[in-house]
């Protein structure tokens, strides 16, 4: 979908502070600011939809050079950044839905709960 861009958000996150105990990791899996991070940018880009504004969460970058042009602090990171803006063109269909058979399963990865 084409947009007129009218924001770029930069999603930034501080690290190890999310998994972390006295600034070192804990958790078994690695950098919980992800998922933490996550969540702020889904909230961000349905909040966006619900006003009738676009967004697309950009990973693709060079995140050094958006680092160094923010001053972004020592000690967090940019992650993303996610353009909101106007539609330019009517939002065409998404995909079909995955029937539930394929994303659903009990006990057993290899056992369908439908």
């Amino acid at each position: 979908m084409t947009h007129l861009i009218s924001a770029i958000n930069v999603a930034c996150a501080k690290t190890t502070i999310s998994g972390c105990y006295d600034g070192k990791e804990v958790t078994s899996i690695p950098h919980w600011e992800f998922f933490d991070l996550g969540i702020a940018v889904q909230t961000l880009c349905l909040k966006a939809h619900e006003l009738g504004l676009g967004t697309v969460v950009v990973g693709l970058m060079n995140h050094e050079a958006c680092e160094k042009i923010l001053a972004v602090s020592e000690g967090h990171k940019v992650y993303a950044v996610i353009p909101i803006g106007r539609p330019a063109t009517e939002p065409k269909a998404g995909p079909p839905r995955k029937p539930l058979s394929e994303i659903v399963f009990l006990n057993d990865l290899n056992k369908p709960m439908f």
